[in-house]
């Protein structure tokens, strides 16, 4: 599992259509974030197109403590 912290934001008014349309699916739900950690390495290991965004202080270390728990290698970029 890759976890990663990250920041959301929203672009400007004047940025949103670019922003939209650099997906290729404009009309689809975004969350604009900027990832926090070494981007090469999430990108080495994130193998796919999807991403799940969950908000608290408290659940980035729960789920490195699920990993362990559950034997799953956690990738912390």
């Amino acid at each position: 599992m890759v976890l990663t912290r990250a920041s959301i934001f929203e672009p400007a008014p004047a940025q949103m259509e670019n922003r939209l349309n650099e997906c290729g699916i404009p009309f689809w739900p975004h969350g604009f974030v900027t990832a926090h950690g070494d981007i090469d390495v999430l990108l080495q290991h994130w193998t796919n197109e999807y991403a799940c965004l969950g908000y608290g202080q408290e659940l980035y270390p729960a789920l490195i403590d699920f990993c362990e728990i559950t034997g799953i290698k956690a990738i912390l970029p």
